[in-house]
């Protein structure tokens, strides 16, 4: 086997493994994925309403009684 056959059989399983990783067989893992999806956009939201009080807070459009 020369090197380039050794590199490009390397190469074909790292293809294999990122193709696997992105599109998973186990409708377990797949699932959990999407939970956790949908769990990371929930925060990013809740973190941009934060940010919009901090503004209004900052600017004074929102006033602390």
């Amino acid at each position: 086997m020369s090197l380039e056959n050794i590199r490009q059989f390397i190469l074909d399983l790292d293809e294999r493994d990122y193709t696997e990783f992105q599109y998973p067989s186990d409708p377990d893992f797949a699932e959990e994925l999407e939970g956790r999806a949908a769990e990371a956009k929930g925060m990013l939201e809740t973190l941009m309403d934060i940010e919009v009080t901090l503004r209004g807070l900052a600017l004074g459009r929102i006033k602390v009684q």
